[in-house]
């Protein structure tokens, strides 16, 4: 598939963006709110400025434009003038993108929400929306309407034509971005979260057009890490954390907040017993020492930890094969802050703050904020520990608000932490409740990131609400971390159904199943035998023809796909709210990039194989709750070898394929039964 990209180009009043001369944008328009008045283009005091060009150059390349501003003039007692209240909006564009960058300032302050407002009339010939939706400060969901849509960070579509366009908020200049509806009408909204400032300049939104989604995505990422000075990195700019590489358990969901040092090695022996080889343990909510919900200690709780962390860890590496023990914390300490009746508090005051709420946080500024992780992380170091899970990142805009601007409280968390943790931890962090802006494109070393709400075991009905948010989310998320499924149960009536999402996930596996409770008949086909997951070359992204259906509220089959080498993985899902069956298929040309003309198709869970050509078409129905894994291999001179027959990524247990003058060489990870595919004995 082509990604070529036209020329983008602007009308002369600024209000509308054309590709390759077709209108795409239409009736750009913009606001700014004050504490004491509305200012609008077409207000009765305003005077407009002739819309004035660009030219120049930044980190995303050289860019022209038009600059479009307005103003309220002020004649005092001796009848001078004044030019009062200056709003303008930059409508830049690049060789692939565009971006709109917006100013004003004020004798008043600016409202802490909401103080500017860039309107877009209409995207024009959109027959088909995808927006990726903050329903709450943790999580995001994919909505398909622009009907009243509220705060999201990127927004993606498909004209009449058939072209893609992208819009994407961005964080900068203080301010968090957010894409908004109202009325059928897009629109960005930028938020301060904090008061008494009369002057903000901040790039809005990045967007483009492509006849490529996947790309087209990528590259307004891409374009809105340089034009924003390049405030993180993205994933493919970090290595991916060894540790991941291999399976893991977590407490959580085996024991939520009661958790303790016997309960683990209850687990652990269990699967030694067993021959399982979990790799890697994180310790989650439960084991700090705590006053009223507020971080009492850095040490673990006496009660659950008698021995403190450094023996069980010993323990656990020694007797279990255990490689890596992680703990979990919050963003802000604990669920409420720092206690401050703690040692932790009055030995590390400089570098917590206390929030408008009377909350104490580690400080948000990178300087002072380190201060507190590295003493945090340091000792936990010396007790053993090789990693940490860092919740709750999406509410520090609540703890700062009115103490400093949402997104610079935002980096300067995130420089804190990572800094620390690359320190203490080599990178290693598993980042959650954290898909708000403000954390993502601070993300500078850490490069894993939870993608979704929970996995509620007791719920049976969230799995294909699971299923939703992940796979849509990966569209926007892959580009600034490998993301994370979630833990599971292996032993719960939908494991197969999570097993299959987290096999072609392409991120860490790791399941929280308690004592006596787990299946490792579910687990085996996702690692080797030495506890080595087999994973797929990225993240799963939505196939095209998933992009705009709504899987929620209509009877329809959704898929994803990934790549192992050259050959592919598809998984088609039934992640529709309630009983209900959805017919649809999968085909070969599901995958990007995959190459050939024919190809030998297996599902994992029912052994079904069949040959196919590039559009060649699989139809089924699936009932409530199920979900197919298949292996999707080219077949190259007469011959696809498939992998190993007892494993979800059958593909990734080729490790090489030769042809030779008597037949095929073939190796493979380990030994089993093999699946593959010849025209001749």
């Amino acid at each position: 598939m082509s990604n070529k990209v036209a020329k983008l180009t602007l009308d002369p009043t600024g209000r509308n963006i054309k590709l390759g001369g077709k209108t795409m944008v239409r009736g750009l328009s913009f606001s700014a709110t004050t504490t004491s008045r509305l200012l609008r283009e077409d207000g009765t005091d305003t005077i407009i400025r002739t819309p004035e060009r660009l030219r120049g150059s930044d980190l995303a390349g050289d860019f022209r434009g038009i600059k479009r501003a307005f103003y309220r003039e002020y004649v005092d007692s001796r009848g001078r003038h004044w030019e009062m209240d200056q709003v303008s909006v930059e409508i830049r564009l690049y060789a692939d993108v565009f971006a709109i960058r917006t100013a004003c300032m004020s004798e008043d302050s600016l409202v802490s929400e909401n103080h500017f407002r860039l309107e877009i009339c209409e995207l024009v010939r959109a027959r088909g929306v995808l927006a990726i939706h903050n329903y709450c400060d943790w999580w995001t969901r994919p909505l398909f309407s622009l009907d009243d849509l509220p705060r999201s960070q990127m927004v993606l579509w498909q004209t009449n034509e058939g072209t893609y366009g992208c819009l994407i908020a961005l964080v900068d200049g203080g301010c968090r971005a957010q894409l908004t509806a109202k009325d059928g009408k897009l629109g960005v909204d930028q938020v301060l979260y904090d008061g008494g400032h009369c002057e903000c300049e901040a790039f809005a939104v990045v967007g483009g057009f492509g006849d490529n989604p996947y790309e087209l995505v990528r590259r307004c990422v891409e374009r809105g890490m340089d034009i924003t000075g390049r405030p993180g990195k993205l994933r493919w700019e970090k290595p991916y954390p060894d540790l991941f590489s291999k399976i893991g358990w977590c407490t959580w969901d085996a024991f939520y907040a009661d958790v303790t040092e016997r309960g683990i090695l209850k687990k652990m022996q269990e699967a030694k017993n067993a021959g399982f080889p979990f790799r890697w343990v994180l310790i989650d909510d439960g084991w700090s020492p705590l006053e009223e919900r507020q971080l009492a200690g850095f040490d673990a709780d006496q009660t659950k930890f008698p021995r403190g962390l450094k023996p069980l860890v010993d323990e656990l590496k020694k007797s279990y094969k255990v490689e890596q023990v992680g703990v979990w914390h919050t963003f802000t300490g604990y669920w409420r802050g720092i206690s401050e009746k703690s040692d932790v508090y009055k030995l590390n005051r400089e570098h917590i703050l206390e929030g408008k709420r009377g909350t104490r946080i580690p400080y948000p500024n990178a300087a002072r904020g380190f201060g507190f992780w590295n003493a945090w992380h340091s000792h936990l170091r010396e007790q053993g520990i090789g990693f940490v899970k860092v919740d709750n990142q999406g509410a520090t805009y609540h703890h700062t608000q009115g103490t400093m601007p949402v997104s610079d409280a935002g980096r300067g968390q995130q420089y804190a932490l990572q800094s620390s943790v690359g320190l203490n931890f080599n990178n290693q962090v598993i980042n959650c409740m954290c898909m708000l802006p403000e954390n993502a494109w601070h993300w500078v070393s850490s490069n894993v990131s939870r993608n979704s709400d929970d996995f509620w075991p007791k719920k049976i009905e969230s799995g294909p609400e699971h299923a939703r948010q992940n796979i849509y989310a990966n569209l926007l998320y892959n580009n600034f971390a490998w993301p994370d499924w979630d833990m599971w149960w292996s032993c719960h009536p939908l494991a197969k159904y999570h097993a299959a999402m987290r096999a072609i996930s392409g991120g860490p596996v790791y399941v929280s199943d308690r004592v006596g409770e787990s299946d490792f008949e579910v687990l085996w086909p996702l690692i080797l035998a030495d506890g080595t997951l087999l994973r797929c070359d990225a993240p799963a992204l939505p196939t095209r023809d998933s992009l705009f259906v709504d899987p929620k509220n209509n009877p329809v089959l959704i898929k994803a796909f990934n790549t192992v080498g050259k050959a592919g993985m598809l998984l088609a899902i039934n992640a529709t709210d309630g009983e209900k069956a959805v017919r649809g298929h999968i085909k070969p040309s599901d995958i990007e990039g995959i190459y050939g003309d024919k190809f030998a198709i297996r599902e994992y869970f029912t052994g079904a194989a069949r040959l196919l050509d590039i559009s060649g078409v699989w139809e089924m129905e699936l009932g409530p709750y199920e979900a197919r894994l298949f292996s999707v291999v080219p077949i190259v001179d007469g011959i696809a070898v498939i992998g190993l027959a007892n494993k979800y990524v059958s593909p990734a247990t080729v490790t090489r394929s030769a042809r030779t003058a008597g037949g095929l060489y073939i190796t493979l990870a380990e030994g089993g039964k093999l699946v593959f595919y010849s025209e001749k004995k």
